[in-house]
């Protein structure tokens, strides 16, 4: 789920950089690189949540789009 949660918060990124992200969020740069790589596979709750809300995204949304994702890769995965 990590990978999938990852390449979601890239795509709600979007244009900014992880530098602004970064600094409207709190958390270190390489942490939300390895987080967008799917390197943490659990990333904690509270670090998900400062990055929902400086991208302006609910968690509601953002965990059903990674619910989709992962979905969607298994789906790939059987098929």
């Amino acid at each position: 789920m990590g990978a999938a949660l990852g390449c979601e918060l890239r795509e709600c990124r979007g244009a900014q950089s992880v530098q602004e992200l970064s600094s409207q969020c709190g958390l270190a740069v390489d942490t939300l690189r390895a987080i967008e790589r799917g390197s943490i596979a659990s990333p904690g709750f509270f670090a998900v949540a400062e990055v929902a809300t400086a991208l302006g995204v609910s968690l509601d949304s953002l965990m059903d789009a990674v619910r989709g994702r992962v979905r969607s890769l298994e789906t790939e995965a059987v098929s």
